[in-house]
C-alpha cells in the first residue's frame, strides 16, 4: 500500500500549506503514525504542526521543508524549557523568540515552495502561532508541563 505523503508549502500571504501526495521515489521521513498525526496538528493550524514536530520528530531524518519547520518548533520547545516557572504559569507563558534567532531561523529555510517568502517577521508569526498552540494544549491537558512534553517525545 503506498501511503501519502506529507508536502509542505508557503503561500505569498506566509500561510503553511500542507498538501499530500501519493508516495514515490520521494520521502517525507515521516512513519504513517507520525504522518497520521503531522496532518491532524496541521488541521488545527500551523501553530500546533509545529509545536507537534518541534516537541515529537526530534530524530527523524525530515524532508528538508519538513525538517525546517521541525527546527523552528524545536527552537520554541528547548526555549519553553528554559522557563524557570513554567508550571506555574502553564497557558500563560510567552516564550520569547529573539531578534537574531528569528533571523537564524530565517536564514536556514532550505530551497522549498514558498521559501522566498520567509524572513523574519515570517518566524515571528509562526512563533507566536506556536505559543497559541502551546497554550491551548496545555489547557486541555489534566497532568504537569513535564507530563505534556514527556508525553509529546517518548524515546
Amino acid at each position: 500500500m503506498i501511503d501519502d505523503l506529507i508536502r509542505v508549502a508557503i503561500l505569498p500571504s506566509g500561510a503553511l500549506l500542507l498538501d499530500t501526495a501519493l508516495g514515490g521515489d520521494t520521502t517525507d521521513g515521516l512513519s504513517a503514525t507520525a504522518r497520521a498525526r503531522v496532518a491532524r496538528a496541521f488541521r488545527r493550524g500551523p501553530g500546533h504542526a509545529l509545536l507537534d514536530l518541534g516537541a515529537t520528530e526530534l530524530d527523524a531524518p525530515l524532508a528538508p521543508a519538513l525538517a525546517f519547520l521541525r527546527d523552528l518548533g524545536r527552537a520554541f520547545v528547548t526555549r519553553l524549557c528554559a522557563v524557570p516557572d513554567l508550571e506555574e504559569q502553564r497557558e500563560r507563558v510567552t516564550v520569547d523568540c529573539a531578534a537574531d534567532e528569528r533571523a537564524r531561523l530565517a536564514r536556514a529555510v532550505p530551497p522549498m515552495e514558498g521559501g522566498e517568502y520567509v524572513d523574519a517577521d515570517w518566524v515571528a508569526a509562526r512563533w507566536a502561532d506556536v505559543n497559541q498552540a502551546f497554550a491551548d494544549e496545555i489547557r486541555a491537558h489534566r497532568g504537569s508541563v513535564a507530563d505534556w512534553l514527556s508525553a509529546h517525545h517518548q524515546s
